[in-house]
């Protein structure tokens, strides 16, 4: 009878954390690398990889990873002490976890480690728990400083966008920044590039459904039927493209550019007088 190695650890269990704030990260096998650098990682620590957590297309910066990620149910699963408080959660670096403000992102990570999980970070070999962070100063000061810096990088990129779209809306002197319109304009088109927008066709029937709305009440699921009954040819309508055009600052000409920014679809300053408008701004809040 071969006795077992005596010798031989069990293997402590692991949990595998990858955020990636866009989807365009996936682009040049990013998700492949990051898996093989933690498969070689668990196999050089003797580790039993027993969950994968991905949040892909969500915002470290805005916590999006927390409020509606795989990250956020991780932790509200700590918290209900559903998790197995002996195992390891891998991931690339801390700011993978969070790039909010340095005592949030701290917190979060305070709150992980004192529930008895160890953090392992691939990049540095970094080992963070309970008494890691308690005998070694440096590293407790060099975790907060990495979350600093992070956020920073973070909230520079951002301010450094919104004064991109702050200065190409200052300097558009009536002209379009976007191709995109709302279906009751059409762009006018010279030498190749788009120098305004028109009224067409259908922007009768967009002033008809306001006039509906506000002068003889029509709510939602009424109006909707009229504009199925009188304006079908035009398109199909339903409660939600009748509530989205009502409330669509466009009608009155305004415009509201959006960019990405860390991941998250965020809301530049308003344009007003963009596109022409079909009703006055007054006649749209009336008609809520």
């Amino acid at each position: 009878m071969i006795e077992p190695n005596q010798n031989t650890k069990p293997k402590k269990k692991a949990v595998s954390y990858l955020r990636m704030s866009t989807k365009k990260q996936l682009n040049g096998h990013s998700l492949k690398r990051q898996n093989e650098t933690i498969d070689q990682y668990v196999k050089e620590n003797n580790l039993e990889l027993i969950e994968t957590l991905e949040d892909i297309g969500l915002s470290g910066f805005s916590g999006a990873n927390i409020k509606k990620g795989v990250l956020g149910e991780f932790i509200e699963r700590i918290n209900n002490e559903e998790v197995d408080k002996d195992i390891v959660l891998i991931v690339e670096n801390l700011d993978r976890l969070s790039r909010q403000a340095p005592t949030r992102a701290f917190s979060q990570l305070v709150e992980i480690i004192e529930y008895g999980i160890e953090i392992h970070t691939l990049q540095d070999r970094q080992k963070y728990t309970n008494e890691t962070l308690s005998q070694n100063q440096g590293l407790l000061f060099s975790s907060i400083g990495f979350m600093l810096r992070a956020h920073e990088e973070s909230k520079t990129k951002s301010d450094r966008l919104k004064k991109v779209w702050k200065n190409k809306r200052d300097n558009i002197k009536n002209k379009p920044i976007t191709l995109r319109s709302p279906f009751w304009l059409d762009p006018i088109i010279e030498n190749g590039i788009t120098t305004r927008f028109k009224l067409n066709n259908k922007a009768p029937l967009v002033e008809d459904m306001f006039n509906l709305s506000i002068e003889q009440n029509y709510g939602v699921s009424k109006l909707t039927k009229y504009m199925n009954d009188n304006y079908s040819k035009h398109r199909t309508w339903n409660t939600s493209t009748v509530k989205r055009t009502l409330n669509n600052e466009q009608t009155y000409g305004a415009y509201t550019p959006t960019t990405l920014i860390d991941g998250v679809r965020t809301k530049m300053d308003t344009i007003e007088g963009y596109y022409p408008p079909v009703i006055e701004r007054s006649v749209q809040i009336g008609s809520r």
